[in-house]
């Protein structure tokens, strides 16, 4: 398998329409999705609790399986004249960053689709650097890819 360079990430947001979830799966219908622009990076992260039941006695420390937590934080150029990145920076500072938000994420011919509330956002620069923007997106729902 070939290893990109993520210069062909494509981040989607989709707004309107209506989703549902059944066992896990997300299901859209008549959502309309709009291209974040210069957002051509991301990292997924997943973990699981484990939860300790460690009894008096025992030898080594014993845990059990928990519940599965998913973050993915999204970020490139930020370009504020841009009415898109503008409307989703302004969000994230706000009252409404905890409202859900469904992303397509593409990459590589596969599409990474996530369903989850802002919970974080940076912007930087540096001297002769380009400015940059990211986002921290937590799960509502499992990822799916596609």
């Amino acid at each position: 398998m070939a290893v990109t360079t993520g210069y062909n990430v494509t981040v989607k947001q989709l707004t309107l329409g209506s989703c549902s979830c059944s066992d896990g799966v997300l299901t859209i219908t008549g959502a309309t999705c709009t291209e974040l622009p210069y957002m051509d990076t991301y990292t997924y992260d997943g973990s699981l609790e484990e939860i300790d039941v460690t009894a008096f006695g025992d030898a080594l420390r014993t845990t059990v399986d928990g519940f599965p937590d998913y973050t993915v934080t999204i970020s490139g150029g930020l370009d504020l004249s841009n009415a898109v990145q503008l409307a989703l920076a302004n969000s994230a500072t706000c009252g409404t960053s905890r409202k859900a938000r469904i992303f397509n994420i593409s990459d590589g011919g596969k599409t990474l689709q996530i369903r989850g509330a802002l919970n974080a956002q940076s912007q930087g620069s540096s001297v002769g650097g380009k400015s940059t923007f990211s986002i921290g997106v937590h799960l509502k729902n499992l990822p799916k890819w596609s």
